[in-house]
């Protein structure tokens, strides 16, 4: 029988790695082989994808020489979601950052456009670049950030007695305090429907409120979804700092492309998606009935 598999020489094995200073030992090398079999797998990805016809993988260029947080950039080609099958997904290319016109992103767009993906591909290209030294994306070239911040989903905390609006309150509150504080320090921040948790018109302004104090801050590249249409309004008051990005439908064929495009997203197709949702028909003819009905001092 092999030498590996008599019960005896196997046991004898285990007494001798409970040994601390063999078990210490051994860490080591089990380390040094579980880091080469990381790289490996990670250089395999990025071969095998670079022979498929879907979208890739890459290795990222880090860029050392940006001497301050305000020249930031984060560059894209072909970036595309990691949790979305890799032969259906739709990539997007983009360049952020001051040297492109483009410091900060309010982004907007319909529900199921494409907006909260694109921004989770964003940050996960940070973040993988950042921690596996791979990227989901065709060519990636990018600031080390010394924090990438993401509130995609606030959550209220029942455990902690916040509601929604306090943990969205708290989340900004928090991610100023880093701002202020860490002025010297790269951040990247995602904000994914702010303060759409209470009374409209107050949650609208709130969230412009929001938006123009985040974006003064030289050190953050900041991206911020949102349906309120005053704060892409606002960006555009503010371009030397903030840019409107939508995702819209094709013009033609009516459907999302899924595509990143300058701009804001003014068309509204909550309806349209809670129908193919199955939503009951009568319920939403009634709701297209209140909705005619309704103003500014019913929100």
């Amino acid at each position: 029988a092999n030498w590996f598999f008599r019960r005896g020489n196997v046991l004898g094995a285990w007494r001798q790695m409970e040994q601390k200073e063999v078990k210490k030992a051994f860490a080591k090398a089990f380390l040094a082989v579980a880091e080469i079999d990381s790289v490996l797998a990670t250089a395999s990805l990025v071969r095998d994808s670079e022979n498929s016809a879907g979208a890739k993988f890459c290795f990222p260029e880090f860029i050392t020489n940006d001497k301050t947080p305000a020249e930031s950039v984060l560059e894209i080609t072909e970036g595309w979601n990691p949790l979305v099958p890799q032969d259906k997904v739709v990539t997007n290319t983009m360049a952020l950052g001051a040297k492109h016109k483009k410091p900060n992103l309010v982004i907007t767009g319909a529900n199921a456009g494409g907006k909260s993906t694109s921004i989770k591909m964003i940050m996960l290209t940070a973040i993988m670049g950042q921690s596996l030294g791979i990227a989901p994306a065709s060519g990636v070239r990018t600031t080390i950030f010394n924090h990438i911040i993401s509130a995609m989903q606030s959550k209220d905390n029942m455990g902690g007695g916040d509601s929604l609006f306090q943990s969205q309150v708290k989340t900004i509150k928090e991610v100023e305090m880093k701002l202020k504080t860490h002025p010297d320090k790269r951040m990247l921040v995602a904000l994914d429907e702010t303060f759409n948790s209470t009374q409209p018109t107050k949650g609208a302004a709130l969230a412009q409120a929001a938006m123009e104090q985040l974006v003064s801050y030289r050190n953050n590249m900041l991206l911020f979804a949102t349906h309120f249409l005053n704060v892409p309004r606002a960006a555009e008051q503010m371009k030397e700092r903030v840019v409107p990005m939508q995702f819209a439908k094709d013009p033609v064929t009516k459907k999302f492309t899924y595509k990143a495009q300058d701009g804001i997203a003014k068309e509204r197709h909550a309806f349209e998606a809670a129908k193919d949702l199955g939503m009951d028909s009568a319920m939403l003819q009634r709701a297209a009935a209140i909705e005619k009905g309704l103003t500014m001092a019913d929100l």
